[in-house]
């Protein structure tokens, strides 16, 4: 009995379509830290998250501001 070859991908395009080292790795790698530091920013205290919530509010103004112009 003969034997048929496999074929296999070229080591470029596996590498290609490896989607989870190019793209999903680093992108949970940066939402980790993200997160991270944001939690360190979350202390408990109300009136934090006021500062935090108008700081929200004025960044989201400004870039409704900026787009709309």
């Amino acid at each position: 009995m003969v034997g048929v070859p496999k074929a296999g991908y070229p080591e470029g395009l596996a590498r290609v379509f490896n989607v989870d080292n190019w793209l999903f790795g680093p992108l949970v790698e940066i939402g980790g830290r993200l997160t991270g530091r944001i939690s360190r920013a979350h202390i408990g205290i109300p009136q934090m998250y006021l500062i935090w919530q108008v700081a929200g509010a004025a960044l989201v103004m400004a870039a409704l501001f900026w787009l709309l112009r």
